[in-house]
């Protein structure tokens, strides 16, 4: 694309400017207004409409969420293999398909069969955005234009959720199937406008260059590379600020303080706003490995920071509480900003050009099991054991910051081994010649 580097100068006015930017965030828009529909009613849809108990909900969600996880990385292989672009559009027909026959589910059985399909296209559908975004705007903008991506995607969620509240309002079947379709018809949408964007480049000279085939074969490579897997690992625990969010704070609020549950909606807000309004100046500073690894730093401290200050707020009366729960969810939302921002620079920048869908879905492997594991360590180690419970996740969040600083002490190539692996397979290019083997 002709402007290339110079979109970061236009900021948002450049990006509704320019169409394949412009239909980025109208994807991105489209898809959270269904998702809202879908997750913010789905609970009560399945006990209401479906039948089934709140313990078969869960423990099917829990199931679903399993299987979602071990298909991340085969979906990395398959964009390889077959495409990004291609492999999205099948992924969101696959979504459509599934939501769709939730309509027709009316047995546990049925239900978990469903849910186990939908997750599988849910938990890959990230990291390959992520990587189709790259392949849109190049490697200069890649991590500026997610943090835009995931603005636009709050400010959708902000929309879909009072209309999935509308449908739960009537408590009619056909309201319910509203959500499920609803959301359904989103992907479909999306669809659309995936299949109109036109000769998407590879975005890596050095990928230009590299001749080799495609490899057929499954591979565990990002796995075996260490840093990269610690640094999956790291980014995975700083992630629990979205169980702290949606699971750890709610159960917080209703059960050990004394706030109304009315307070939960307008404290949350705050987290949205802030998204809304910082993440992509946030996203700005992610430009290489160190400003990455940096920002990760600073989400474990201000993590850290936001768990301290949750477990002092039991004993306060409702006045101090909500300023004490306000300063958590502000330390937080920073937390999950920096984590976003420094996710997204460092799996782009430690991952080969070469093989990028399959190493950003093992990236994002971390991401899924925090789905599994976040909830239920939430609600059962975490508020099971009070202030301590905090006390005990803010010291893990600082003893993974402290372990970055290993990480950093560690490196070898400042750009990370997917250079490195370029450097031995790529020919030289006029007036560039590949850094010394190390």
């Amino acid at each position: 694309m002709a402007e290339g580097s110079n979109r970061g100068l236009l900021g948002w006015r450049g990006t509704f400017r320019d169409t394949s930017l412009r239909r980025l965030m109208v994807m991105s828009f489209i898809d959270s207004v269904g998702t809202a529909l879908y997750v913010a009613g789905s609970v009560i849809y399945f006990t209401q409409k479906v039948g089934l108990s709140a313990g078969e909900v869960g423990l099917g969600l829990s199931i679903a969420s399993v299987v979602g996880l071990a298909g991340v990385i085969p979906s990395g292989w398959v964009a390889h293999r077959f495409g990004t672009q291609r492999t999205l559009i099948v992924f969101h027909i696959w979504r459509a398909a599934a939501l769709a026959s939730f309509v027709l589910v009316d047995s546990f059985l049925w239900f978990l069969v469903v849910v186990c399909l939908l997750n599988i296209p849910e938990q890959a559908f990230n990291p390959l955005i992520q990587h189709f975004v790259e392949q849109v705007v190049g490697p200069e903008e890649r991590t500026a234009t997610m943090g835009k991506i995931k603005a636009v995607y709050n400010v959708g969620f902000t929309v879909g959720a009072p209309l999935s509240a509308l449908a739960v309002y009537f408590n009619t079947t056909a309201g319910y199937n509203a959500l499920v379709l609803g959301d359904a018809l989103t992907y479909i949408v999306v669809v659309l406008m995936l299949s109109r964007f036109r000769g998407i480049a590879r975005t890596d000279p050095a990928a230009e260059a590299d001749e080799t085939p495609k490899k057929r074969r499954f591979s565990i490579d990002a796995l075996r590379d260490r840093r990269y897997r610690g640094a999956a690992i790291i980014n995975s625990v700083m992630s629990l600020h979205l169980s702290i969010l949606t699971v750890g704070i709610p159960l917080w609020l209703t059960l050990r303080t004394e706030l109304p549950r009315s307070s939960l909606g307008l404290l949350l807000a705050v987290n949205t706003v802030m998204v809304i309004l910082l993440q992509v100046r946030t996203n700005e500073l992610a430009r290489s490995v160190d400003t990455g690894m940096r920002l990760m730093r600073a989400a474990g401290l201000a993590l850290a920071a936001g768990c301290f200050l949750l477990a002092v707020t039991a004993p306060l009366s409702p006045v101090p509480a909500v300023a004490v729960l306000l300063g958590a969810i502000i330390l937080i939302t920073l937390g999950e900003m920096a984590q976003s921002a420094s996710g997204w620079a460092l799996s782009y920048e430690l991952a080969p050009a070469t093989a990028r869908a399959e190493w950003l879905t093992t990236f994002w492997m971390g991401i899924s099991a925090q789905f599994v594991v976040g909830p239920v360590l939430l609600s059962s180690v975490v508020i099971a054991n009070g202030s301590a419970g905090w006390i005990g996740l803010g010291s893990a969040f600082l003893l993974f910051t402290a372990y970055t600083l290993v990480m950093g002490r560690r490196a070898g190539d400042p750009r990370g081994p997917g250079a490195l692996e370029l450097d031995r397979r790529v020919v030289d290019e006029p007036g560039r010649s590949p850094s010394p083997a190390r």
